[in-house]
C-alpha cells in the first residue's frame, strides 16, 4: 500500500526526487510527504459490503399497534426473523415496515401502541435491522373499503404529535421515513380528503431534520410551497417500477413535467422502489430495471415483491415451473460494455476475478452490489510540516447514489491501539455523488504525536462504519489506510 516517502526541501516541491529517508520530527525548513496507492476489492470480494448500512435491498413487514386480532394474524417479531432467514442469501439490512393506526382511527394513541412501537424498534435494533418507516391506517383489503379514508386530520396530526419523541428516540434504527397516514398502506392516493400540505408540513416539522423522507409521487412534494426550505428533505419513493414507463411511476411518464423534476432532483435525497406483486406483472427484464434505478438514484430496493412469493392454488407446482423476475435475474448477464454504453456506474474491479481475469456478472448482482454507495479510496498524500499535518484522500463512488442517510464522513488518526484520537471531515456526503471522484482534503494542527496510522470512517446514526471497496484492515468501524 505505501509507495513513496521523500523529504523536500520548501520552495522545491514538485522536484522528483527518488530518495527515501527516515522521517525526524526535528528537521527544521523541510516537511516530509507521504503517498499511498490503495488496493481495491475485486470481483465477488467487494461482496463484504452488502454489510454497508443504509443501503442495498429491503424486505417487508407489518405490524397493528393495538395488539388486537384484525389486520393481521401472525407474529410481527416471528414474520420478521421468517423474512430473515428466507431472504438470507440476498443480505438484506432494511426493511419496510408499516406500524398500522387502524384501531386508533378516532382516538389517541394509548400506552399499547406506543409501546409496540418502540418494542419493534428494540427488536430490530438487537437483529442489525433498520427499518424505512411507515405509518397507515388502512390496508388495501379493510373492510370498511380500501379506498375510505375517514380519519380526521386533526385526529392524524395528533398522532404526529404523539409520535414525535418516538421516532426522534429510535433515530438511530431508522433508515428513512415515508410520508405515510394518508390512504391505502399510507401511499396518498384513493380518495383521501385530508389537506395534503398541512399534513405533509406537520410532518416535517414534527420528525428530526436529519431523518430522510419520502413521498409516493412528486406531486405531493410539490403541494409545498416553490422556496419552502423542508422540500431540500423531500425524496420518492416509487411503488410501481416496472421495465417501462408507466402512470403509476413516481414521476409518472418519461415525457412529464414531473419525470423531469425526479430527474433532476433524486441525486439529492434517498429513493426506494418497488416492483408490482406477481400476480400484476413477473416478467419484468433486468437490465431495463437496472437503467432506471441507476438513473434515479435509488438506494434501496425490495426484494419482497416479484421474487420468492407464491400464488395460486397449487404454490409448489407453481413455484416449480415458474420463476420470478428477480429470479430470473441472476441468469441475466451484465457487461461492462452494456454499462458504459447507457453510461450506468460500476466498479472496473467488480468484473475481476482475484487472479485480475474477467468474470461472469448478472443483473441480479450488479443491482444488489451498486444501490445506493459504492465508495472506492484511491490515492492520498500526507504532508507533515512541524506540528501541521495535511492530508488529501482521493474517493470514488460506484453506486447509484450518494451516502444520504449516513451522519459522518472523516478522516480520522489512530493511535497504536487503533483508538481514533482525532477526526476531521472528509468532505460533505452529498459530494459523494454516483460517478464522482472527490479530492477530500483536511488539516490537523496541534500535538498529535500518539497517532501511528490514519483512516477512513462512513458511520450512520447508530454508529455503525461501512467498507470501502478497498482491501485494507476494517476495525471499529474504520477502514485502515496506512502509516503515517
Amino acid at each position: 500500500m505505501f509507495c513513496g516517502e521523500t523529504i523536500i526541501p520548501k520552495g522545491t516541491r514538485g522536484s522528483q526526487l527518488s530518495f527515501k529517508f527516515t522521517i525526524r520530527t526535528n528537521l527544521k525548513g523541510y516537511f516530509a510527504m507521504k503517498t499511498f496507492e490503495f488496493k481495491p476489492l475485486r470481483g465477488k470480494e467487494t461482496e463484504i459490503l452488502l454489510e454497508n448500512p443504509d443501503r442495498g435491498f429491503r424486505m417487508e413487514t407489518k405490524m397493528e399497534v393495538s395488539g388486537k386480532e384484525g389486520l393481521f394474524s401472525y407474529d410481527p417479531y416471528v414474520f420478521l426473523d421468517e423474512c430473515l432467514e428466507k431472504y438470507k442469501e440476498d443480505r438484506p439490512l432494511i426493511t419496510q415496515h408499516y406500524f398500522y393506526l387502524t384501531n386508533y382511527k378516532e382516538k389517541d394513541l394509548d400506552d399499547v401502541a406506543i409501546n409496540s412501537i418502540e418494542s419493534f424498534f428494540d427488536y430490530c435494533r438487537k437483529k442489525g435491522i433498520k427499518i424505512l418507516l411507515r405509518f397507515a391506517y388502512i390496508l388495501h383489503d379493510d373492510k370498511e373499503g380500501w379506498a375510505r379514508e375517514d380519519v380526521e386530520e386533526e385526529q392524524i396530526m395528533r398522532h404526529i404529535d404523539q409520535l414525535e419523541n418516538v421516532i426522534a428516540r429510535n433515530r438511530d434504527v431508522i433508515y428513512a421515513f415515508q410520508a405515510g397516514y394518508l390512504g391505502p398502506w399510507g401511499e396518498w392516493s384513493g380518495g383521501a380528503k385530508q389537506d395534503r400540505k398541512t399534513i405533509l408540513s406537520h410532518l416535517l416539522d414534527n420528525i428530526p431534520e436529519n431523518l430522510p423522507v419520502q413521498v409516493r409521487y412528486v406531486w405531493i412534494k410539490n403541494v409545498l410551497d416553490k422556496y419552502d426550505m423542508r422540500r431540500a428533505r423531500v425524496g420518492y419513493h416509487d411503488d410501481y417500477i416496472l421495465d417501462e414507463p408507466h402512470p403509476w411511476n413516481s414521476g409518472a411518464k418519461d415525457d412529464s413535467p414531473y419525470y423531469e423534476q425526479l430527474t433532476e432532483e433524486t441525486p439529492y435525497f434517498t429513493v426506494d422502489g418497488e416492483m408490482p406483486w406477481v400476480d400484476d406483472r413477473c416478467n419484468l427484464l433486468g437490465f431495463p430495471i437496472a437503467k432506471r434505478l441507476a438513473k434515479h438514484h435509488f438506494t434501496s430496493f425490495s426484494i419482497e415483491h416479484n421474487y420468492k412469493e407464491q400464488r395460486g392454488k397449487d404454490k409448489e407446482k407453481w413455484a416449480r415451473e415458474n420463476s420470478y423476475s428477480i429470479e430470473r435475474w441472476k441468469t441475466e448477464p451484465v457487461t461492462p460494455e452494456m454499462l458504459t454504453e447507457n453510461g450506468m456506474p460500476f466498479n472496473p474491479e467488480w468484473f475481476a476475478g482475484a487472479d485480475g481475469k474477467a468474470i461472469e456478472r448478472s443483473c441480479y448482482e450488479y443491482i444488489r452490489d451498486f444501490l445506493g454507495y459504492h465508495i472506492a479510496a484511491k490515492n492520498a498524500e500526507i504532508s507533515k510540516a512541524g506540528r501541521f499535518t495535511e492530508i488529501k484522500l482521493k474517493l470514488i463512488n460506484y453506486g447509484f447514489s450518494a451516502p444520504h442517510s449516513m451522519k459522518s464522513c472523516d478522516i480520522v488518526l489512530l493511535d497504536k491501539d487503533n483508538n481514533i484520537i482525532a477526526a476531521r471531515p472528509a468532505c460533505k456526503l452529498s459530494e459523494l455523488q454516483s460517478g464522482n471522484e472527490v479530492t477530500c482534503e483536511t488539516y490537523f494542527d496541534g500535538d498529535i504525536s500518539a497517532a501511528v496510522r490514519f483512516g477512513f470512517s462512513l458511520r450512520d446514526y447508530g454508529n455503525k462504519g461501512a467498507r470501502l471497496a478497498n482491501d485494507c484492515e476494517f476495525i471499529n468501524g474504520v477502514n485502515i489506510l496506512g502509516e503515517l
